[in-house]
């Protein structure tokens, strides 16, 4: 709930900034004239238009856990774990494994941490993942994630979370 209240704080904030922008463009045509609004509304456009390569919601970054390579082929299998969830989003464990060439035994190959749902105005970055095997089918998950609350663009507030468990695995 408390994301859905951020979001709409900074959707406010936004349409009162393009207010604002408006507003002091309109003073800027009057005090300076047309070419100085012209330059300062490209200006402004940039500056709130320039383009984010980040990935917000945390599922560029992987972890390789054993070589595809080494597991047997037509055993891989993908599996998504819910790590915690909230009215609006899901913190989700992605993860494919299979089973060893040489031991047979399930392995995992990568993994990785994402964010579903609505995730405006926060930035989810998984720092670091560490899946172990249990003799008894199943693995051991311990994930550690870094949220940034931004205001505007800005970063606001950040705070780490670490999430364990086991899953269960499907043959």
């Amino acid at each position: 709930m408390l994301q859905v209240l951020w979001m709409i704080l900074n959707i406010c904030l936004y349409c009162y900034f393009i207010y604002l922008a408006f507003n002091s463009l309109k003073l800027v045509r009057n005090e300076f004239g047309r070419w100085a609004s012209i330059v300062f509304g490209f200006g402004l456009f940039a500056f709130t238009c320039t383009p984010n390569n980040k990935n917000t919601h945390g599922d560029d970054k992987k972890w390789t856990f054993n070589s595809p390579d080494s597991i047997m082929p037509n055993t891989k299998k993908f599996m998504w774990v819910e790590l915690a969830h909230s009215w609006t989003n899901k913190y989700m464990l992605n993860l494919e494994y299979g089973r060893h060439k040489t031991t047979g035994e399930w392995v995992p190959i990568w993994a990785g941490s994402s964010i579903d749902g609505t995730y405006g105005a926060i930035e989810y970055t998984p720092n670091s993942i560490t899946i172990d095997e249990t003799k008894d089918g199943r693995f051991q998950y311990d994930v550690h994630a870094e949220t940034k609350w931004t205001l505007l663009g800005m970063r606001i507030l950040s705070n780490t979370k670490r999430y364990e468990g086991t899953v269960s695995l499907k043959e």
